[in-house]
């Protein structure tokens, strides 16, 4: 229970902090799943389950935002941008799937 309150709180922190950064509208939001599962897989959080840690969830994100700034600051088209990034999930999940091979 603890754990649903404590998203909760954090969920609406996130949504307010939301507010400032751009005018709040419908799709305010919209495609940040992607980005998500994207700085989790490069953080190294297996889609298998139950390998990872929270820094690498961090260092995923922060090497992913960056990512995605560098692209917005290079004049790259938004849609080209999500090419970038399925490439990215892409040989991420690949490199996992290895990696799990190589396990078993």
């Amino acid at each position: 229970m603890g754990v649903f309150i404590m998203a909760g709180v954090f969920y609406g922190l996130g949504a307010f902090f939301e507010i400032f950064k751009a005018n709040a509208n419908a799709g305010t939001g919209q495609g940040y799943e992607l980005d998500a599962i994207a700085a989790c897989v490069i953080g190294g959080i297996s889609f298998s389950g139950g390998v990872g840690k929270i820094s690498g969830a961090v260092a995923g994100v922060i090497t992913f935002t960056g990512l995605t700034y560098c692209l917005t600051f290079l004049g790259i088209d938004t849609n080209l941008q999500f090419v970038f990034k399925g490439v990215i999930i892409i040989a991420a999940v690949a490199l996992d799937s290895i990696k799990n091979l190589r396990h078993k």
